[in-house]
């Protein structure tokens, strides 16, 4: 267990509106794959987090609910984040920096769940693998009740691409034409607040955009019209996020939502997140900046969660990686197809 080098603040901390909800109690993952390091890496970045959890000290507590009414909060106790160091009997270039390797592989270098041990899991985890090849992989999970990425700053660049893949989606899972059909960005909205969220905050501080129209419209909709769809609703965004926290934007029903946080995600449903501009990709340990870098996101723990995560490719390639759990398999042929489809007319091959 790493805990701050210096004594911190004890007590309890409230989250926000958002931080707090029930629909973020659940881990995110993530993995950092460097090129150079060497036999002293894990022990850097161990010394590193130590003095990071000196500002950042709530990430060394615990959550905690209170037990009137449920809600989270964090416990600031100093006890720290679980830290493990691992070996890896084989190269980076064996499993090709782990550009295209399977799942199951990757999951092996995400840090175990801590011995069962009296009190509450930590936060954060981390674990750092080292290859033989000098090369490691820096692995985190935490708790989404905690931070969220910097947020959606450059979405418009991946609007083309959330466009096609819903539209795509929809035909493939042959939607009833009269049903409706919803596409989920996350956006980030540190600097629609008033006032805006300070420099270096680093909790939960996204909306959920939601857009619904008819399946029979989607799937027949050229390209640009759904791209304008999804910019409409970006451009809407300070009003959504003010009727939501302020409860301000007039009478008007057309921005009367509902809780966005807590509505069903249904197979009907497609989420979409992008890992452009959130800064992980310039993350620099003394080893320059990874090759590359995504996220895990895990099952939901109580609904269906229809994903899509768009982020760019590793240093060496141009163009961007798609990750999606969006289908069952009785549909995953359809989307494939769809998907092949879509590549041959914007780029002419496979």
């Amino acid at each position: 267990m790493v805990q701050p080098s210096e004594p911190t603040p004890c007590g309890s901390l409230n989250l926000s509106v958002i931080d707090g909800s029930l629909e973020l109690r659940f881990n995110i993952s993530s993995l950092f794959v460097y090129r150079d390091g060497n036999e002293r890496s894990a022990n850097i970045i161990r010394k590193a987090l130590s003095k990071a959890l000196v500002p950042y000290y709530p990430f060394a507590g615990r959550l905690q609910e209170t037990s009137d009414d449920g809600k989270l909060h964090v416990c600031c106790n100093g006890e720290g984040v679980w830290f493990v160091e691992a070996f890896a009997n084989s190269s980076l270039a064996d499993v090709n920096y782990h550009d295209d390797a399977p799942e199951d592989i990757q999951e092996k270098l995400l840090p175990n769940s801590i011995p069962k041990t009296p009190g509450l899991d930590p936060i954060m985890m981390i674990q750092v693998t080292s290859f033989k090849c000098g090369g490691f992989v820096a692995a985190f999970v935490f708790s989404h009740n905690m931070c969220d990425g910097t947020g959606l700053c450059q979405f418009l660049n991946a609007l083309v691409l959330t466009a096609c893949l819903w539209r795509s989606r929809s035909r493939a899972i042959n939607l009833d034409p009269n049903s409706n059909t919803k596409l989920i960005f996350y956006a980030n909205i540190r600097q629609i607040l008033n006032p805006s969220a300070p420099r270096g905050f680093y909790g939960n501080c996204f909306f959920p955009v939601t857009i619904v129209v008819s399946s029979g419209w989607l799937v027949k909709a050229p390209v640009a019209e759904v791209v304008r769809v999804v910019q409409e609703a970006k451009a809407n965004l300070p009003i959504y996020v003010n009727k939501w926290i302020y409860n301000k934007g007039g009478d008007d029903e057309k921005y009367l939502i509902e809780e966005p946080l807590t509505a069903l995600l249904d197979y009907a449903t497609m989420c979409v997140s992008t890992g452009e501009n959130m800064g992980f990709d310039s993350i620099d340990y003394g080893w320059d900046r990874p090759l590359h870098s995504f996220l895990f996101v895990p099952s939901h723990p109580t609904h269906m969660f229809p994903l899509g995560l768009i982020s760019p490719a590793m240093k060496s390639k141009t163009g961007i990686y798609l990750r999606t759990w969006c289908v069952d398999k009785s549909h995953l042929p359809s989307l494939q197809n769809e998907l092949v489809i879509l590549l041959k007319l914007n780029t002419g091959k496979l």
